[in-house]
């Protein structure tokens, strides 16, 4: 069944219209959800009784492919096969850093997934039609339309909405292939923007890390953070320049630094890093 709608949805991709009412007359077959979606002013937004406001999300089919089968299975995919975050026991009110954020996703998982009212979010989104929709959707936390580096300066940043794979691009890389996509962006560090909310010394129970391949630049630029980071679940696809993964040097980086790998998930090929140095609760 799944197969013959995502058939239909393929003959129909330039209706959005008709792509919007497939998904809502069909997506009653897979969910017990009371799940619609809808265009407005170019934005794409869901509803769920699972939740109470809508999401806003950035690209059409994107949304229809991750949310056929419903927001908890997506929502929990994400959190617990992605992220591996089903080996961690969060606080009531846990700070949370979430570098490349896109639009919040985390945080729903967190708030309705795990049931934690009150997170302190941290979101870092640099591509403007994600940060637009992780603005909106994550009511009053933190949400920087900023890249995540090892040092403080300005970059250029690919943006891939339809994929959600936009990364920093250095100078000597800016050529032909990204011109049509390049955009100037702010690039900071996890030590300059924890100590700018004054949270620096504060415990903080996960960094969910996805750089695009630039997760080792983003722990340098954290280093005096990390020893109060209880755990990292990061994304180290093959998604480097070279096409190869971040793993081997973002594993030695964290070995130095006191963590251990904790768990391996094959899905995005992602990790779960403990800090041995703080006591787990």
């Amino acid at each position: 069944m799944l197969d013959i709608i995502y058939w239909c949805k393929s003959k129909i991709r330039f209706a959005p219209k008709l792509v919007v009412l497939l998904f809502n007359l069909t997506s009653f077959l897979f969910s017990k959800e009371n799940i619609k979606i809808r265009i407005k002013s170019r934005s794409v937004y869901l509803k769920t009784d699972l939740i109470e406001k809508s999401i806003r999300h950035v690209d059409l089919n994107r949304t229809f492919n991750n949310y056929l089968r419903g927001a908890k299975n997506r929502l929990n995919n994400l959190g617990d096969s992605a992220y591996l975050l089903h080996n961690i026991t969060f606080s009531n009110n846990p700070i949370i850093i979430d570098c490349g954020a896109n639009i919040g996703e985390l945080y729903f998982y967190l708030r309705y997934m795990r049931n934690i009212s009150s997170p302190t979010y941290i979101a870092f989104e640099p591509s403007p039609q994600e940060y637009i929709c992780l603005s909106s959707n994550i009511n009053n936390n933190f949400s920087f339309e900023k890249a995540l580096s090892s040092k403080v300066s300005k970059s250029f940043f690919s943006v891939i909405p339809e994929t959600a794979d936009g990364h920093l691009v250095s100078s000597r890389e800016k050529d032909a292939t990204y011109n049509d996509r390049l955009i100037d962006v702010e690039v900071t560090t996890i030590d300059n923007e924890i100590k700018q909310l004054g949270l620096f010394g504060k415990r903080v129970e996960l960094l969910k890390l996805e750089a695009e391949g630039s997760e080792l630049d983003v722990l340098k630029g954290s280093v005096e953070t990390l020893p109060f980071i209880d755990y990292i679940a990061a994304d180290l696809g093959f998604e480097k320049n070279d096409g190869s993964s971040s793993l081997p040097e973002v594993t030695n980086f964290l070995t130095s630094m006191g963590f251990e790998l904790l768990d391996f998930g094959a899905q995005r090929f992602s990790i779960l890093f403990s800090n041995k140095n703080v006591p787990k609760t």
